[in-house]
């Protein structure tokens, strides 16, 4: 080794020890601030999805970068269709510690420039699974169809940011894009999806899964979710932006924003909803609530061709609904002809609104020419904190799935797996 070669090798050496030393810096400064603190990975094998002793067909999920292969392996075919991934511990996409090298430069074919964890941090998490059209016009659907399991831990600090230019074709953005597997007992924190679009075919945003035909159960988000079109109807949900499929046990912390910003097109509906923007025909959701304040803004007060649909719950619902509540506020800014409500904002041919319940005073109009879809029962705070209460939400189960616990949710029920 030349002394040119060896003082090059110490200098990067010595570069990557004061970024490491940076780094630790602060991570310790984010767990002081914000509270979150997370495992050092120990993967061994980063990048590459180990397979669970003793369980045939499980794959484990170590590190970011096993994460960003996942979304990677979808993407390019790989439904895992019959397999599951296990989430072996709690991940945040802000702290170096999740990381097995925050700072390697060789992920361009996963779609990131640069230091790894900047490139995320500056510009989102690729999300898992996409619908890609080919050169004869047909859709290529690149699907995750397995079981992921959280394994109970919890997703920190997911932030998606995308402009959306696409012609003749629907799109997803979340975590997962599209479902049709089964995804369980997993967290999102503090989660960011910011989305601009221009297509001219719907798209569906959400924190976990942007249009779901699976199964979701054991699941929570929270942090923000905006969503800006200015061409074409979108469905904007905490969990779910359009729901074809079943969710149960699960809950929404994070606050929505969706803005039509365009005054010349034909009719346009934005569904927004806490745990789904629109519960399609065979969606079902049961024993889940809301916390989360959800807004609607149509930027120009006078167009009559585009309106708001939201609702605490679902934003539009085709689907059942059953053991169910929401004490988020529901705002409409602008706009007529909005839908509007506490649970629901548009029934269209539903399957039933069951069991449900909601905060008084939540629901705030922006004009009289705005409908306000009643749907469920009405409740003060004192009384959605009381014991006949709790009774009143596992009524419709077999055993009970609700609980109080005076610390947790400002006193309002909870899950018992929470």
């Amino acid at each position: 080794m030349t002394k040119a070669t060896e003082a090059k090798e110490k200098t990067e050496q010595a570069e990557k020890d004061e970024k490491s030393d940076l780094a630790e810096i602060e991570d310790l400064m984010n767990e002081s601030l914000n509270g979150i603190k997370v495992e050092k990975v120990t993967d061994q094998n980063p990048g590459v999805l180990e397979m669970e002793e003793n369980a045939e067909n499980t794959y484990l999920i170590n590190s970011i970068e096993d994460l960003i292969f996942l979304a990677y392996d979808v993407t390019n075919g790989n439904n895992y269709e019959g397999k599951t991934v296990k989430l072996e511990l709690s991940l945040d996409f802000n702290s170096s510690k999740s990381y097995v090298d925050p700072f390697r430069t060789d992920y361009e074919k996963y779609g990131y420039n640069g230091s790894l964890k900047e490139s995320i941090n500056e510009n989102g998490f690729i999300p898992i699974g996409k619908v890609e059209q080919d050169k004869y016009g047909g859709e290529k659907e690149n699907l995750f169809s397995g079981t992921f399991d959280g394994n109970y831990n919890v997703i920190y600090n997911l932030k998606i940011a995308e402009d959306i230019n696409i012609t003749n074709q629907y799109y997803g953005i979340a975590m997962f894009s599209y479902n049709y597997g089964d995804i369980k007992n997993l967290g999102l924190e503090d989660a960011s999806i910011t989305i601009n679009s221009n297509a001219d075919k719907y798209g569906s945003i959400a924190m976990l899964i942007g249009e779901n035909h699976g199964n979701i159960d054991n699941c929570y988000t929270t942090g923000i979710v905006i969503g800006n079109t200015s061409n074409y109807a979108i469905n904007i949900g905490g969990i779910v932006g359009s729901n074809a499929g079943g969710i149960k046990q699960s809950y929404n912390l994070a606050d929505i924003n969706a803005i039509y910003d365009k005054n010349d097109n034909p009719l346009i509906e934005i569904r927004i909803g806490g745990i789904v923007g629109v519960n399609e025909t065979n969606g079902q959701l049961i024993n889940v609530y809301n916390i989360g304040e959800i807004t609607g803004n149509i930027s120009y007060e006078e167009n009559i061709n585009t309106c708001n649909i939201i609702g605490g719950i679902s934003g539009k619902n085709l689907g059942s609904i059953k053991n169910a509540y929401s004490v988020g506020n529901i705002i409409s800014k602008k706009g007529i002809n909005n839908r509007i409500g506490s649970i629901v904002g548009l029934i269209f041919e539903s399957k039933g609104e069951e069991n449900c319940y909601y905060l008084e005073n939540t629901v705030q109009m922006s004009n009289e020419e705005n409908v306000l879809c009643i749907v469920g029962e009405e409740k003060t705070s004192e009384q959605m904190k009381e014991s006949k209460f709790l009774e009143e939400l596992n009524s419709g189960n077999e055993t009970n799935i609700w609980k109080i616990e005076t610390n947790m949710n400002n006193g309002y029920p909870v899950l018992y797996w929470q």
